[in-house]
C-alpha cells in the first residue's frame, strides 16, 4: 500500500521550492561561471544564492498552539533550497484529527523563506 504525502506538508514544501525558485530561474539556460566549493566540488552563483536563506514567520507558526494543544515545527537543517525539496514539517494537536490538521496547516502557512 502507498501513503501519500499529507497536502499540509506538500503545500510547505512547494511554498519553499517556489521561493527557492525564483532565486535559481535568474540564471536558467544563462551563462554562467563554475567555482569549485572548499571540498573541490563545482558550485554556480545560482547554487551560492540559494544557500543564502532564511526561514521566517517560525513564532507566528507556534502561536497557533495552545497550553492543551501543541504545534512543533521542525526544520531539517538543509543548507540548500531547490524546488519541490522538503525544508521542514509543521505538527499540531487537536480534540480531532480535523481540529489538528487545520492547526498544522495554519502553521505551516506561516513559515516562510527569504534570500538575502
Amino acid at each position: 500500500m502507498t501513503e501519500t504525502c499529507p497536502a499540509h506538508l506538500v503545500a510547505l514544501a512547494e511554498r519553499l521550492a517556489d521561493a527557492s525558485g525564483a532565486v535559481v530561474r535568474r540564471y536558467f539556460r544563462t551563462p554562467v561561471a563554475v567555482d569549485d566549493k572548499a571540498d573541490a566540488s563545482p558550485v554556480t552563483i545560482a547554487d551560492r544564492e540559494a544557500e543564502r536563506f532564511t526561514i521566517e514567520g517560525l513564532a507566528e507558526a507556534l502561536a497557533h498552539g495552545t497550553a492543551e494543544h501543541d504545534v512543533d515545527v521542525r526544520l531539517f537543517g538543509k543548507p540548500t533550497t531547490r524546488r519541490n525539496r522538503r525544508m521542514g514539517v509543521a505538527l499540531a494537536s487537536g480534540a480531532t484529527l480535523d481540529e489538528a490538521r487545520e492547526r498544522a496547516l495554519k502553521a505551516a502557512a506561516a513559515v516562510t523563506i527569504r534570500y538575502s
